[in-house]
């Protein structure tokens, strides 16, 4: 098993993945989780995990941007919902109505295609722990870190009831990862559900290897105790609903080999 983290792929990765807050009634802002900003054709989206959107049933929603400043999210919210079981998918997106001064990754770097098997992989996203309030300027410093491990064999699968074709399980344990040579403890992973998955390392072109990420899944959930996993749900699902909602992209939206997901 891989964990470490690496600043050169952060650094790339972290032009597309912002944090979310929404704000208490003192206008405290209240960081909630991840987010991914992908472009299709001249339509920009914000994808996250549902349970993170979903907060925006009772407030406004604010994307941190580089600079410190909250800026509100403002578009179209499409939040499939499951009735009857547990959403094991957890993912949501909304189209952004506004220019939010950030950039957007292009759909040509996703891959709905990805085959896990000897691939690496990292998850990045802003941990709770690493959001600070500026009171006095009212500006919000918040630090992203990124986790790359290796797949998890299939019992995590079956545990969860889940599967590798809509899913992705990555080992992680938080007290072993690896940083500049060291062995540490790694943030809690609370706030950086809906951050993306992304392939570090594919092993069909081993040159790929610390020089581009492609997106594969956002992540939505941490399992530790017997599991010690990081859960994402595959990027065709949320590219599923894309099409289902805006059919005119569709020729843009790539499909998966392995599996078609129906949102209607």
């Amino acid at each position: 098993m891989i964990q470490t983290t690496d600043l050169r792929r952060l650094e790339r990765v972290s032009a597309y993945t912002r944090p979310v807050f929404d704000v208490d009634d003192r206008d405290r802002p209240n960081q909630l989780g991840s987010c991914v900003l992908l472009r299709v054709l001249d339509c920009r989206f914000l994808l996250t995990a549902a349970h993170v959107l979903n907060e925006s049933d009772r407030s406004t929603l604010y994307l941190g941007a580089r600079d410190g400043n909250l800026v509100p999210i403002c578009g179209r919210k499409y939040s499939p919902s499951i009735v009857g079981r547990k959403d094991r998918f957890d993912i949501a997106f909304l189209e952004l109505a506004e220019d939010v001064s950030a950039d957007s990754l292009s759909i040509e770097g996703t891959d709905v295609a990805d085959n896990p098997n000897g691939n690496i992989y990292s998850v990045a996203g802003y941990p709770n722990s690493r959001s600070r309030l500026d009171s006095a300027r009212k500006l919000i410093a918040a630090d992203p870190i990124i986790i790359t491990s290796t797949p998890s064999p299939i019992r995590p699968y079956d545990s969860l009831g889940v599967k590798p074709q809509t899913h992705i399980i990555l080992d992680f344990s938080r007290t072993r990862m690896i940083e500049t040579g060291r062995v540490l403890t790694a943030p809690f992973p609370a706030g950086m559900s809906g951050g993306g998955v992304w392939r570090s390392y594919d092993r069909s072109n081993p040159s790929s290897y610390l020089k581009k990420e492609c997106l594969v899944g956002i992540f939505i959930e941490y399992h530790a105790r017997d599991l010690n996993v990081l859960v994402g749900t595959r990027i065709t699902a949320v590219l599923e609903m894309i099409r289902t909602g805006y059919p005119f992209l569709s020729e843009s939206i790539p499909r998966s080999p392995y599996v078609r997901i129906n949102w209607q």
